[in-house]
């Protein structure tokens, strides 16, 4: 039985040869920074994530959303943004035309578009204040899975899936 590495040691060299140091370095010259409340995170516990076309990253956690621009986070609560019912956000999803969805543990689901914040529950049909999942498929609809179900938001009209 013949050794399957047998010509490694010459490989190793062949491929040390062709890939530049400098290449090497750059691959290792990574650096990582890590936000926590004290930095302006509403806490450390992160549930969900998302960077928009905006390039804001989202974040959501059990106390509170935050927008996050690179430098700072802006805090987006309940109490600050009555049409966030939910305080827990679960899950978040960009639709192709820019709306931010926002799904919460005990709110139902928040619509961020154009500025403006919006709320879709219970008395809109929302079968659950529970949202666990979203996601938009290429023709625009959009999925919403809750603890009581799965729903689908297309083109405005809001409907259970059975």
């Amino acid at each position: 039985m013949k050794p399957i590495f047998k010509n490694l040691g010459r490989f190793s060299l062949l491929v040390f040869c062709f890939f530049p140091l400098s290449a090497l370095a750059a691959l290792l010259d990574y650096g990582a920074r890590v936000w926590q409340t004290d930095d302006g995170l509403p806490q450390n516990h992160v549930q969900s994530i998302l960077q928009t076309r905006d390039r804001y990253i989202w974040v959501g956690t059990q106390k509170g959303l935050a927008r996050f621009d690179g430098v700072r986070f802006t805090i987006f609560t309940p109490e600050n943004t009555p049409a966030l019912k939910g305080r827990s956000i679960t899950t978040l999803c960009e639709s192709g035309d820019g709306t931010l969805w926002i799904g919460t543990s005990d709110g139902g689901l928040t619509r961020l578009y154009e500025g403006k914040f919006s709320h879709f529950g219970r008395s809109e049909g929302l079968g659950s204040d529970y949202v666990r999942i979203l996601y938009e498929t290429k023709d625009r609809v959009l999925w919403i899975g809750t603890r009581e179900g799965l729903y689908q938001l297309k083109r405005g009209f809001l409907s259970s899936v059975q």
